[in-house]
């Protein structure tokens, strides 16, 4: 329990960046809480945060900088996986979607905790349409057959992703929900249901065609009123 209030009291981190160090990598030699995205060929890029929340309300800021071409980041939290960023992972999708990646959730599921829950390990506001990205690992019925490209919710809207752009989400795990906000204002919930232990974390597909880039900063604070 101290080294959880001591980490609450820490300044918030990138812990693991899982992909190719041309697409993901730390902005500032010595500071984690920066990265940067780039398009480099086809391969996904994930940054997971040091924090894991397991009761209680957390808000965290995402803030965009340097931004060049077009890009659009996923913001979300995942459930805790440990050493992700050893695996030499270039291909890896924490949604395990598309039936390809689907080998990966055996490997996820492997991680589980008592504190994880059975339901939503993954969840995500995705920057380009504003729609939700959920999973649950134990489930293999989804696949790219189906056209899913997230659900949508009351209050959705995208975030073009601009210089001094702010993401924030509210994770409240006593009432069970994700919020989102752009740029100080809230956009509405977007997911219930959430139990169990989370960290946060950002996504990035860079498919062919892409081409931007851009830096992320993480910081907790407290939602706006």
């Amino acid at each position: 329990m101290l080294l959880e209030l001591e980490i609450m009291r820490s300044p918030l981190y990138f812990e693991q960046l899982i992909g190719s160090a041309d697409e993901i990598r730390y902005s500032q030699p010595g500071d984690k809480s920066i990265i940067s995205l780039r398009s480099h060929g086809s391969h996904h890029a994930t940054a997971i945060s040091n924090q894991e929340m397991r009761a209680g309300r957390h808000y965290v800021t995402f803030h965009v900088t340097g931004v060049q071409g077009r890009i659009y980041p996923e913001f979300g939290v995942i459930r805790p996986i440990k050493d992700w960023d050893e695996k030499g992972l270039q291909n890896f999708d924490p949604l395990c979607y598309e039936s390809h990646l689907h080998k990966y959730r055996k490997l996820l599921l492997a991680e589980k905790t008592d504190e994880w829950g059975d339901d939503l390990h993954i969840c995500s506001y995705h920057s380009d349409e504003g729609k939700c990205s959920c999973a649950n690992w134990n489930d293999d019925d989804q696949d790219d057959d189906d056209d899913w490209d997230g659900d949508e919710w009351e209050g959705m809207e995208p975030a073009d992703i601009v210089n001094n752009l702010a993401v924030g989400l509210l994770l409240d795990l006593d009432a069970g929900t994700l919020s989102v906000f752009k740029d100080g204002r809230k956009l509405g919930v977007m997911k219930e249901g959430l139990a169990g232990a989370y960290c946060w974390f950002v996504y990035r597909y860079f498919g062919p065609l892409a081409k931007g880039n851009c830096s992320i900063n993480v910081k907790r604070g407290m939602p706006p009123k």
